[in-house]
């Protein structure tokens, strides 16, 4: 036989919701300290004509899902199948 467990404490809910938030917000801070030091070390040992090579490459490759999401899968799945 099986008991019936009453509700959950809302202490406990409250820590829970905490955790998630310090774990999301830790993530998202780590990520964005990484992304900024990646971006200061890159400047600062390209030189500025490899910076922009690079810059514009960084942009092509931030396109390329939008492009590809654009029903692209869809109409070579179907098309091709």
């Amino acid at each position: 036989m099986t008991s019936v467990a009453g509700p959950p404490s809302s202490g406990s809910r409250t820590r829970r919701l905490g955790a998630d938030f310090a774990a999301m917000t830790s993530g998202w801070m780590a990520r964005a300290v990484l992304g900024v030091l990646i971006s200061v070390l890159t400047a600062r040992y390209l030189r500025p004509d490899e910076m922009g090579r690079y810059a514009f490459l960084v942009w092509l490759a931030g396109l390329l899902p939008i492009v590809l999401s654009l029903g692209l899968p869809t109409t070579l799945t179907r098309y091709t199948a």
